[in-house]
């Protein structure tokens, strides 16, 4: 290998096939004969919140580990390929991570052996740091991120030569909903929904169909309420509120409901903070610990592989706190479920698995169909043959032998036919439509028509059991299943009860199938003979007679539903007779007895009353000192007072906006008071209220009740009972340097203080009589 004069440090990585480089600060190096250079610095770049720097994300770890085996393709045995960066210490780190996580995921070495040969000669490399402004103390080194990645990868988090990166890609930015999966199929990380009233990012009702796609059981909010948690519990997705202020670490109480939840799902998790990054990786990271046996650096580290920016500032340090603690209960856990300790969860499919998406979408096909059983061939015998009666489907078993029954079997019943000759091909065409018809529901009339005897055999009924429904047997041919149900059918119109009660009238009609039937294998009564008029070909037209019973049942069955909707229709005003003289009896009766006091608390009752026998009439009258006794109350206040939000700013705000482009905060909103734009009669504002309040207490004889009810559409009545009862503030405004003490508010005008020591305030009225300069004058 040529080395250039612009490489300051150089490793061998694959022994004469891969290095890794650092270079001099912008320089570039070229290809030559023996050597092919290339540099990921500008192409994998990670997205920075604040002062945060890396680790890079899993799709750049993907895309990076394929560029390297293209290139390890297309030069080998050809040219030694060399991997550079600059010697930027944040680019450094990034590209040491990368090439690491190559040699942990496709060389299969430990994390250590993968670093150690980045480490001769004394290299060093940046920690990488959390999401937060400056330099922090709270770090993940470069071994914790490539330990993290290889305990992910062996517990089947997720595969790279089964990795949609396109999925990745798109829901990992904010048009595509800021979302990334942390543990396949169980736990997926997203920024809060805000609603369309005051949102700058996406409603709830973005996220529905990819969490009904994603089999998403339940939605934890973690931060405060901005939209409707109904949107998500309409649609059968559980909503849990943990709420915990912003930037702090969940409380004992809020991490103890966030694992049961966890530990009870049968689905996906989708948990949310405000960002969805410090919240919503303080609990991820405990169910890590405590159920895949992850060390908080590990957990952390994949969490910011997973989604950058993830567990900020102190909540790392406590997770390291209780790590300890969490893998403990994870084996407990696992001993008490299990009965063994290393027994983890074990996941066929990582996340955004290309496989996954295929064997859910695939076409499901049971078993191929064998080719349709023979028909039943026509008889040539006269017209006048007897038809056979019915044989039982089923051999009587012993009384002492109870049945063995599945409660969600099917009672299918199918029929095996011996090999016949075919002799009409008219004949064949027609049977073969009439098997392919048999798919109607419970009770279809054509199941109960006994089948005419064939010449060379006869039907031979089989016993049915729950073991002949296997998917196996799906492509042969059964009579369509009958479902047991306990609930009647939902009919809203007449319409429906006749199309339901239509389908088995024909059934219903026919009298009762003798129960005292024999057994296989014995000779059977001989049947009625059937007149010329009736068919001799197994069809499904009814005959005449039935065509009649048809008709009858049609009309009861239509009679029978009218007879239903006026029953409901008349017992509507039943339910509402007489109803204000119920409620008058129900009201009056006799309120039930309180519950029986404590001794002692009868006690003091008793001693209160006997002091002060007309307590209960002090108790319920105003008392009429208490104006007198209360105090003026002094609140100090520092900054200048923020002025009203005006309705143009407003009105700008509320505008509509795009979607923000980067990964900042959701801006600040300035608030004041709502003012309405319309006034009806008689009423005012809170503002409108203050104003005349103040006027009054500064002039009250030029204003008077009168002009404030003729000015403000009031009632003169409501607005003295508004000047009796209502008073406002005062401020007192402290002295300071420039400006002397002032009081100041609605009701006064800023009045001018002397200054007066405490004792001259506290007395001073006594003070008007003294001469300030009597003591001196005596002197």
């Amino acid at each position: 290998m040529t080395r250039s004069p612009d490489i300051l440090f150089t490793t061998e990585y694959i022994k004469n096939v891969l290095y890794f480089a650092t270079v001099r600060q912008g320089k570039v190096l070229k290809d030559t004969i023996d050597t092919h250079y290339f540099c990921i610095d500008n192409e994998l770049v990670y997205e920075n919140y604040y002062s945060d720097f890396g680790p890079l994300n899993l799709g750049c770890v993907y895309k990076y580990c394929k560029i390297l085996n293209e290139k390890l393709k297309l030069y080998l045995n050809k040219q030694t390929i060399v991997h550079y960066t600059s010697i930027d210490p944040k680019k450094k780190a990034n590209a040491a991570y990368l090439i690491g996580c190559y040699g942990v995921l496709f060389l299969s070495l430990s994390p250590k052996d993968a670093l150690k040969p980045l480490l001769v000669h004394g290299q060093t490399y940046r920690p990488f740091q959390d999401a937060t402004q400056g330099d922090s103390a709270y770090t993940i080194s470069l071994l914790d991120c490539l330990q993290g990645i290889k305990k992910a990868h062996d517990l089947g988090f997720f595969n790279l030569q089964d990795y949609n990166y396109e999925e990745y890609d798109r829901l990992d930015k904010i048009q595509g909903g800021d979302l990334n999966w942390i543990v396949p199929g169980k736990f997926l990380a997203f920024i809060g929904p805000v609603d369309y009233s005051v949102s700058l990012y996406h409603p709830p009702e973005m996220y529905i169909d990819y969490f009904l796609e994603n089999n998403v059981k339940i939605v934890i909010r973690l931060n405060k309420r901005l939209y409707d948690g109904n949107v998500f519990s309409n649609v059968g997705i559980i909503h849990y509120d943990l709420f915990f202020p912003d930037g702090s670490c969940p409380p004992r109480h809020i991490l103890f409901k966030f694992l049961q939840i966890s530990e009870d799902a049968d689905g996906a998790i989708a948990v949310h903070c405000k960002a969805g990054l410090g919240r919503t990786g303080s609990l991820i990271g405990c169910f890590l610990m405590k159920h895949y046996r992850m060390t908080s650096h590990e957990a952390i580290s994949w969490m910011r592989i997973c989604r950058p920016g993830s567990v900020i500032g102190h909540q790392q340090g406590w997770l390291e706190q209780l790590e300890p603690w969490l893998i403990k209960q994870g084996n407990l856990y696992r001993k008490r479920l299990f009965q063994d300790t290393e027994k983890m969860p074990i996941h066929e499919f990582g996340i955004y698995s290309i496989a996954e998406k295929t064997f859910k979408q695939r076409p499901i096909v049971f078993h191929k169909s064998p080719s349709p059983p023979p028909p039943m061939q026509r008889t040539n015998k006269p017209e006048m043959t007897p038809i056979i009666r019915p044989q039982a489907s089923k051999i009587r078993e012993a009384p002492s032998k109870a049945p063995n029954k599945v409660p969600s079997d099917w009672h299918v019943r199918s029929s095996r036919y011996s090999a016949q000759k075919i002799t009409n091909k008219g004949d064949q065409n027609e049977t073969s439509d009439n098997l392919s018809r048999r798919s109607s529901a419970a009770g279809d009339p054509r199941l109960a028509r006994p089948k005419s005897r064939t010449s060379t055999g006869r039907s031979k009924p089989t016993k049915t059991t729950s073991k002949d429904l296997n998917m196996n047997n799906y492509g042969q041919y059964h009579h369509a299943p009958t479902f047991r149900t306990s609930q009647a059918p939902v009919m809203k119109n007449v319409n429906d009860a006749r199309d339901f009660l239509m389908r088995s009238s024909v059934f219903t009609a026919r009298a009762p199938m003798n129960q005292q039937r024999r057994r296989l294998g014995r000779s059977p009564s001989p049947s009625p003979v059937r007149g010329s008029i009736e068919q001799t070909r197994a069809t499904n037209t009814p005959t005449t007679a039935e065509k009649f019973l048809v008709k009858d049942a049609s009309k009861c069955a239509i009679r029978e539903a009218l007879s239903r909707l006026k029953l409901t229709k008349a017992l509507r005003p039943i339910r509402s007779f007489n109803i204000e003289n119920r409620a008058h009896r129900v009201i009056s009766k006799e309120k039930p007895t309180p519950a029986p006091l404590y001794k002692h608390n009868i006690e003091d009752l008793k001693r209160t009353l006997e002091l002060e026998p007309d307590i209960d009439e002090k108790l319920d009258k105003k008392d009429p000192g208490l104006d007198a006794r209360l105090k003026d109350v002094y609140v100090t206040s520092h900054g200048r007072p923020e002025d009203d939000v005006t309705r143009e700013l407003r009105a700008q705000q509320e505008s509509k906006r795009g979607l923000p482009q980067d990964r900042s905060m959701v801006e600040e909103f300035e608030y004041g008071f709502k003012e309405p734009e319309k006034v009806r009669y008689g009423r005012t504002t809170l503002r409108n209220a203050i104003e005349f309040i103040s006027a009054h207490q500064t002039n009250p004889k030029e204003v008077t009740a009168a002009k404030i009810a003729t000015e403000y559409k009031l009632d003169e009545k409501d607005v003295e009972t508004i000047l009796k009862y209502f008073k406002t503030f005062e401020i007192y405004i402290p002295e300071t340097k420039k400006s002397p003490a002032v009081f100041a508010g609605p009701a006064n005008t800023r009045k001018q203080l002397e200054q007066h020591d405490r004792k001259q305030i506290k007395h001073k009225e006594l003070e008007k009589d003294i001469d300030p300069y009597s003591s001196k004058r005596g002197e």
